[in-house]
């Protein structure tokens, strides 16, 4: 019970700090102009998920990092589309290692009927994870996709040594003004249940450890490249994620 309640005080502080630096962070009202994908992750999405996600102790330290280079789970991908580095991780740091335990991919709003480059964004967040779940020997992954101030939350778990699963944990829109702050209260219970989700399947590295340590490889390219279609039809409805649309 004493450990329940910790857990949802420390969420709880998270989420308050999250309030707080959006407070500073966001214009009072919304911009008219469009948001392009470079200044909604440094001005929009960088103080949401650092507040929620940083977490600093004695024997470990949680960052989130608008990194947009290449790590290690992405250096060794087979995966050719686009380019090989998510805009953004998850780490977790000890005096003896460092592990990637969470992925980070954002398209502008712009972009919100584009449904290849969305689709291409959630397979590109799958495939660093499971190459930080081979790598690591972990058990589960945290990946986050943005369109916009929607950000998506899965989490992607190693079942056992031929399948890993993606799940949809919930969805999120994140206000983009002042005037919009009072939205958040709405999702709290959400982003309280995601900062359980992270604290114990993923930060826990006693805890996220794979039980089966055999691995299939990661699909490569040409497959991949036949899931997504060619071309882009901006009408038709994406059948993943129409809430944004």
């Amino acid at each position: 019970m004493q450990l329940a309640v910790a857990e949802k005080s420390r969420g709880n502080k998270k989420y308050i700090n999250c309030i707080r630096h959006l407070m500073e962070a966001l214009p009072y009202e919304n911009e008219s102009s469009i948001i392009k994908e470079a200044k909604l992750n440094t001005r929009y999405i960088l103080p949401i998920c650092q507040s929620l996600f940083d977490n600093f102790c004695d024997n470990a330290s949680v960052c989130f990092n608008l990194v947009n280079e290449n790590n290690y789970e992405s250096e060794v991908s087979q995966l050719e589309i686009s380019s090989r580095r998510p805009d953004g991780n998850i780490t977790v740091t000890t005096d003896n290692d460092a592990r990637t335990i969470g992925f980070f991919e954002a398209k502008s709003m712009a972009e919100s009927k584009n449904h290849k480059l969305i689709n291409i964004d959630l397979i590109r967040l799958g495939i660093f994870s499971k190459n930080s779940i081979d790598m690591h020997n972990l058990k589960s992954v945290l990946a986050v996709q943005a369109v916009g101030s929607y950000l998506t939350f899965y989490l992607v778990r190693k079942m056992s040594g031929d399948m890993n699963i993606m799940i949809e944990l919930d969805h999120v829109r994140f206000p983009m003004s002042i005037n919009e702050l009072p939205t958040i209260f709405g999702f709290s219970d959400i982003i309280l249940d995601i900062l359980h989700i992270l604290e114990n399947e993923c930060e826990n590295l006693e805890n996220n450890t794979a039980i089966v340590a055999t691995t299939r490889k990661t699909i490569r390219s040409p497959l991949m490249r036949s899931l997504v279609v060619k071309s882009t039809d901006r009408k038709r409805k994406n059948p993943n994620k129409n809430y944004y649309e």
